[in-house]
């Protein structure tokens, strides 16, 4: 117990536990801070795909329907000229 009230015995016995414990739970904290951000770029990056692929899908649509009036307005030409 002496030695522990003596300079290098409380340096020893309390301070560098406290110091090593203190640096650990700091690399802990950083290291769980990069991860949540990392899992929001994630996030946000599957989000962004999302949207992409449903403005592809709106749009593909569109071209859909456009060809489809094209070509039944090629129908209906040709039935008018077949009547005629």
């Amino acid at each position: 117990m002496k030695y522990v009230r003596s300079e290098q015995g409380f340096l020893l016995v309390v301070v560098i536990p406290t110091a090593i414990f203190l640096v650990f739970e700091a690399f802990v904290l950083v290291t769980n801070i990069m991860k949540i951000k990392q899992e929001k770029v994630a996030s946000e990056k599957a989000k962004e795909h999302e949207e992409e692929l449903a403005k592809a899908k709106l749009e593909l649509e569109a071209e859909k329907e456009k060809i489809r009036a094209q070509v039944l307005a090629e129908l209906e030409a040709k039935k008018n000229e077949k009547q005629e």
